[in-house]
């Protein structure tokens, strides 16, 4: 089958699949028998066959086949039930939060319901919140009440300036609603993939010194590829990034992280280790000087590095520190490369750059390398390692899988680069002195 022939995936897919319905299957499917998969949850055999042909509709693959008197799951069946009890391992933590006993397969909470809570949840606003959703103020307002009744617990609070302000309970309900959610889409797009290959959306947080780059570089061949798979990159703040991968807004994060800065829940494969230079125009009294010192590069130049809390910025003081230096008196934080050209263009500024960034950028063709030496520790040029950090209790469907294996390609091809940059990078600053 062409590809302008082959279905398209559900339309918000994380939100295709009711879970009133999608509970009776799994259920159905850990039961292997209709009247005890309905006594289980206190409803009809018919719900239950309804409920599976319901999904199977909208799937367009088989979930059971008949063997005997018991239903037993085909391979979409079986993606869709181990989905569905990694949803149910993320809405745990608000059973035990409540003290519930642990018996439905997934959170009894419709899909509108759960879209108003968490549209609330992210503008702090319910007018804000029902334009996004296109739903009036009072339907916001309404499934906020049903939910706080249903859980016996507030879920927001309001400011001295009217905003809501999201309780504990709610950032633990957000939590798990959007966990269920990502298993859901995950669901969806390998039963999907099943059939016609990978396809789907990805969601990718990118940091600095990976997005000019690697992840270029990677979209690009996966697209020519995999035409059907869709990429949506996220670039944001460091910490806004973790908090969207380990809640299931992004499918993995593509950037520069210390080994230890690895947060709970969340596992790190590493991809590639780049080297921070310093870098000026070409003019700049220090591009040919004979070993040139840090100190008076530190005392004498204004620097650019990166903005507070990124990693270049972080090893850019522990650099200092290690060579017993105060950090320069003119110090520009930014991570805009157009900025830093345009500043390095028409003063003698020094900006901390990297290797692959300062060999991969064409605006770069102006500036030049200084021989500074930026060692740390046993270091030569200290490291900058960028890594793939994604949730740990979970796999990725087909598209994202892809994906990744795309970004590892390109990373083993930029490690053959690299040392080839640095070897022309030092060829040409021994051959100044």
């Amino acid at each position: 089958m062409t590809a302008e022939h082959r279905p398209d995936l559900p339309e918000a897919s994380e939100n295709a699949l009711s879970l009133r319905h999608l509970s009776r299957v799994v259920c159905l499917a850990e039961f292997h028998n209709v009247a005890e998969a309905a006594d289980h949850l206190s409803c009809s055999p018919a719900a239950v066959t309804k409920s599976v042909k319901e999904i199977e509709g909208i799937l367009g693959a088989s979930l059971f086949e008949r063997v005997g008197g018991d239903y037993r799951t085909t391979l979409a069946g079986d993606i869709l039930s181990r989905r569905a009890r990694l949803a149910r391992e993320a809405y745990r933590q608000i059973d035990r939060s409540l003290g519930n006993p642990v018996r439905l397969p997934l959170p009894p909470i419709s899909n509108k319901r759960g879209t108003a809570f968490l549209a609330a949840f992210a503008h702090r606003n319910l007018d804000q919140a029902a334009r996004e959703i296109r739903v009036t103020i009072s339907a916001i307002y309404g499934a906020i009440s049903n939910l706080e009744k249903f859980f016996s617990r507030d879920l927001f609070e309001r400011s001295k300036h009217g905003e809501l302000v999201p309780t504990p309970f709610a950032h633990e309900l957000a939590k798990a609603l959007k966990l269920v959610r990502a298993e859901v889409r995950f669901a969806v797009e390998e039963v999907a993939s099943l059939a016609f290959g990978p396809r789907g959306k990805v969601r990718i947080g990118v940091l600095p010194r990976a997005r000019e780059y690697l992840l270029p570089h990677a979209i690009n061949k996966l697209i020519s590829d995999y035409p059907e798979v869709n990429v949506r990159v996220l670039d944001a703040p460091g910490p806004n990034l973790l908090r969207a991968v380990l809640c299931g807004d992004l499918d993995f994060i593509v950037g520069p992280f210390k080994p230890k800065s690895k947060e709970s829940g969340l596992a790190m494969a590493p991809l590639v280790v780049d080297h921070f230079i310093a870098i000026a125009r070409q003019t700049h009294p220090l591009a040919n000087a004979v070993r040139p010192n840090l100190a008076e590069a530190i005392a004498n130049y204004g620097w650019v590095v990166g903005v507070p809390r990124s990693i270049g910025r972080q090893i850019f003081r522990e650099i200092l520190a290690d060579h017993g230096l105060n950090e320069p008196q003119q110090l520009i934080e930014s991570n805009s490369f157009s900025l830093i050209r345009g500043l390095l263009l028409e003063k003698d500024w020094i900006a901390l750059s990297t290797v692959a960034e300062f060999f991969n950028a064409p605006e770069f063709g102006q500036l030049t390398t200084l021989d500074l030496h930026l060692s740390l520790g046993s270091q030569a040029d200290a490291d900058l390692p960028i890594s793939v950090l994604k949730r740990a209790n979970t796999t990725l469907p087909p598209a994202a899988q892809v994906t990744l294996e795309y970004v590892h390609a390109v990373a083993g091809e930029i490690r053959a680069d690299l040392e080839r940059a640095r070897t022309r990078m030092f060829t040409r600053l021994e051959s100044v002195k």
